[in-house]
């Protein structure tokens, strides 16, 4: 009996699958508006959002800026030079491996 109560429904009208009858209507390719008037209304509004965030921005003043680009050039040169020494480290010791191994093989 309570199979025959999930079959039927109160006002006998088949089942739909839960979707409700009233769907919304499409708007017409009238109300879409051209896409001319889309793209101006995206641009106007990105163009508000970037403004309000370039407002947020704090600039560094000229002595920051050129304390930091000196340290910037500091660290990338001691670092080329710690760079530089193990590459020659490196070469020379290839260069004896290879030299003791031409001359243990030969």
């Amino acid at each position: 009996m309570a199979d025959d109560k999930d079959k039927v429904s109160g006002n006998n009208a088949p089942d739909k699958g839960g979707k409700p009858d009233n769907k919304p209507a499409k708007a017409s390719k009238k109300n879409m508006g051209g896409i001319n008037d889309r793209a101006v209304k995206w641009v106007t509004a990105k163009k508000s959002e970037y403004l309000a965030e370039f407002k947020r921005i704090v600039w560094p003043t000229r002595e920051e800026l050129l304390k930091e680009t000196l340290t910037v050039i500091m660290v990338s040169l001691i670092f080329g030079a710690y760079i530089a020494m193990l590459d020659g480290a490196f070469g020379f010791l290839l260069s004896r491996f290879s030299q003791f191994a031409s001359a243990l093989f030969s």
